[in-house]
């Protein structure tokens, strides 16, 4: 869709955009279509947060994921006899992609688990020698660290703002802390795990079931087909995939999703009590995990019809009209 930006035209010349159109409008889509799990930007923002937090404070990044897509087994796509098909290929491309970038997002989380490790593992060593400082070596250190963080502080936020010359940035007061924290945290800023605690990453998801164990999560999901979007097209659907995610919840608190982050046993199993009190999951997905576009009722189908009618509209507009890139 298109947007004025007229109003914001000096803040985009003020971040380097060069190219602002004459006509002060841009077009914008859904970022999804690029990266559609922003794990790793929801762990930027956290960590920031969590910068200043409590001692005591647990924190646990619970990530809902219907369907994982797992690497294919056999040979399907290693016959040189019986190459894929190109639809098939375009639509495991797109599987990767959405795979892949959830990939991504879990490795740059074990990397930054590793560097906080790391980060713990030098002032285990270097805190009895900062202990041993005579008072005046002490004092100077410090004022040295603060000023150093100062400077960091300052830059990041000029770059996070996208400003001219983040190098000659005002430096950021700083807290006052004991030598070992300032020191911690300019470590922590350098190496861009600002933090104190690893991150806790839990998984919600039918993969977890044992029913999983004989059953495709692909067979248990009833909205899978039409691109996903295949719920749309009829209620039970979608309360089918419903019921089987509340499933996959009180399973997950059942393992103990909960207490082995620190909940205590009591308000555990108080969560859990309200959960499975709350609502009770059928398990409908049995009789509609399988339906496929041509199981659904003619009038349902005959619904999609001004939908397809429309891409067809579309595409051959675009056709007749392109314009160049």
């Amino acid at each position: 869709m298109p947007a004025d930006r007229s109003a914001d035209e000096e803040a985009y010349r003020a971040r380097g955009i060069v190219n602002f159109p004459p006509s002060k409008h841009l077009w914008y889509t859904d970022g999804g279509i690029l990266d559609d799990e922003p794990l790793t930007r929801t762990l930027d923002l956290v960590r920031e947060i969590d910068v200043d937090s409590p001692p005591d404070m647990r924190r646990v990044h619970l990530l809902v994921h219907p369907n994982p897509t797992g690497a294919p087994t056999g040979t399907a796509w290693a016959d040189e006899n019986n190459p894929p098909t190109w639809l098939a290929t375009l639509l495991r491309a797109r599987d990767l992609q959405r795979t892949q970038s959830l990939y991504d997002d879990l490795l740059h989380l074990e990397h930054i688990n590793t560097r906080l490790d790391w980060t713990g593992r030098l002032f285990e060593e270097i805190g009895p020698v900062l202990d041993d400082l005579d008072p005046d070596a002490s004092a100077r250190l410090r004022d040295a660290v603060a000023r150093a963080l100062g400077v960091i502080e300052g830059q990041r936020r000029a770059l996070n703002a996208h400003e001219e010359d983040p190098a000659a940035a005002t430096p950021e007061p700083v807290a006052d802390k004991p030598l070992a924290d300032l020191l911690r945290d300019a470590v922590a800023r350098i190496a861009g795990v600002a933090g104190k605690e690893r991150i806790a990453l839990e998984v919600v998801s039918p993969l977890a079931l044992p029913d999983a164990g004989t059953t495709p999560v692909s067979s248990m999901l009833a909205g899978e087909f039409l691109f996903h979007f295949g719920g749309f097209l009829d209620e039970r659907l979608r309360q089918s995939d419903f019921d089987l995610g509340y499933r996959s919840t009180l399973g997950w608190l059942k393992a103990g999703g909960l207490r082995e982050h620190g909940l205590p046993p009591e308000l555990d199993k108080a969560a859990l009590a309200r959960a499975e009190a709350a609502y009770q999951p059928r398990e409908d997905w049995r009789k509609y995990g399988q339906v496929a576009l041509m199981d659904l009722p003619v009038a349902e189908r005959a619904a999609l019809v001004p939908v397809f009618a429309h891409f067809a509209r579309v595409i051959a507009h675009n056709v007749r009209h392109r314009r160049p890139q």
